[in-house]
């Protein structure tokens, strides 16, 4: 339980009781998103304590209203959106102005278990770990940017930051069978798995200019799509110039709400710049395919601790996570 920020804690409470058209899911694991340590540090708006943090989750269905039989593996869909408005009707209910999110809005996966609408929960096959289950909710939003914004063919992607949606993002971009792939992260434990992981050149911005370092990698053209999964102002500016003339630059990372840009750039290079929320359903179903074929690797890089270890992993990924890329909770 998130108490204030800064501070979480176990706590003891009651199991869930479901609701009419709901189930109880066993959580089996449940990860740690970088919007979560946003929350936990008190930086997100939207997240008010007490609240049980996290969104990307996967168990087991342990009771309620459901054809799944006890014990069936799921995934859970945690986006909650009312299905009437013009964004849902237009087939982008991750637009919805009336969207909640476990974990944000709704009581969250850091625990023993959850009551969610059966339409929420995906029967996983045996074949695909609780953790890799898990993972396809932050595979989900990295689907929507190339599935539903990425035009015609990439050859040269740049991602900036190799944490969890970074990582998954170069992955997507390998599947889109783009030649130069660059990752960017001052972190050279979190470099060494984006080369593991498909990146075909690897650039600390701690070494110098990372703007610079792509253009010349691409022969100062820039890169097709630019990906920041960082969500710094800083950040948000290297990518505007890394961009190649009409290129899309997709801004997925949360940290800076405000970023100062040169737009007669933009303008005049005809770079597009999309903000990247989410996912709907369609994105989500695709993340879970390529889950379920092994596609992409989305557990090799993974840490799991002990729920009860819940507090100070928090503490350790929003402050220090040194060689930790990603956190998942086992209850």
């Amino acid at each position: 339980m998130w108490t204030e920020p800064g501070k979480a804690e176990l706590q003891e409470r009651p199991d869930p009781a479901p609701g009419p058209g709901e189930v109880v899911v066993r959580i089996r694991a449940s990860g740690v998103c970088g919007s979560d340590l946003l929350g936990y540090l008190g930086k997100s708006k939207k997240r008010i304590p007490p609240l049980v943090l996290g969104h990307e989750m996967a168990g087991e269905i342990a009771g309620g209203e459901s054809d799944l039989a006890p014990g069936t593996r799921v995934t859970v869909l945690p986006l909650f959106t009312c299905g009437a408005c013009r964004p849902c009707k237009a087939g982008r209910s991750n637009l919805c102005a009336d969207r909640r999110l476990l974990g944000m809005n709704l009581q969250g996966g850091f625990a023993e278990a959850v009551a969610v609408p059966r339409s929420a929960v995906y029967a996983v096959p045996a074949s695909v770990s609780p953790l890799a289950a898990s993972m396809v909710e932050p595979l989900a939003t990295p689907m929507n940017l190339f599935d539903s914004h990425v035009r015609g063919p990439v050859e040269r992607v740049a991602v900036i930051g190799a944490g969890t949606q970074g990582l998954l993002a170069l992955q997507l971009a390998k599947l889109a069978r783009a030649t130069t792939i660059v990752s960017i992260d001052p972190n050279p434990a979190r470099l060494e798995v984006a080369k593991r992981l498909g990146a075909t050149h690897a650039v600390d911005p701690k070494a110098g200019d990372a703007a610079a370092a792509v253009l010349d990698l691409t022969g100062g053209e820039g890169c097709d799509v630019v990906v920041d999964a960082a969500g710094f102002s800083g950040t948000r500016q290297q990518g505007v110039r890394m961009t190649a003339r009409g290129g899309l630059l997709g801004l997925v990372g949360l940290h800076d709400p405000e970023t100062p840009i040169d737009c007669l750039d933009v303008i005049g290079r005809e770079i597009a710049i999309h903000g990247v929320y989410g996912y709907t359903a369609a994105h989500f179903r695709k993340a879970l395919e390529a889950v379920k074929r092994g596609a992409v690797d989305v557990t090799s890089w993974v840490r799991e601790f002990p729920l009860a270890e819940g507090a100070a992993v928090l503490e350790r990924m929003s402050s220090a996570p040194g060689d930790v890329v990603k956190a998942s909770f086992s209850p």
